[in-house]
């Protein structure tokens, strides 16, 4: 039986599919205030990182892939100066990378 972590994980990931394939995202963007959206990350996989679980690593190549999407829509910038900005005007929403 899957656990309540795995089900929030897989509403997560429904969720998130549903919002990017069909463009949602950019009405969702629009609506809502301006954030900063914070992605946490725990390991960029190699070949000796092979003991860590699939879900704490990801491919060098599926986070550049990440970064430049959120790039392209949202100003990229650090977590500390993003806490900052967002007091200070400005229309695009903040991406970070922790």
């Amino acid at each position: 039986m899957p656990s309540k972590h795995d089900l929030k994980r897989a509403f997560r990931d429904v969720y998130a599919r549903v919002l990017y394939h069909s463009g949602l995202h950019a009405v969702v963007d629009r609506c809502m205030p301006r954030r900063l959206t914070i992605l946490a990350g725990h390991c960029v996989s190699a070949e000796n990182n092979a003991g860590l679980p699939p879900d704490m690593k990801i491919d060098g190549r599926k986070l550049a892939s990440i970064l430049s999407w959120f790039g392209r829509r949202y100003e990229v910038t650090t977590v500390g100066t993003g806490v900052r900005r967002l007091r200070e005007s400005g229309k695009r929403s903040l991406f970070a990378l922790s």
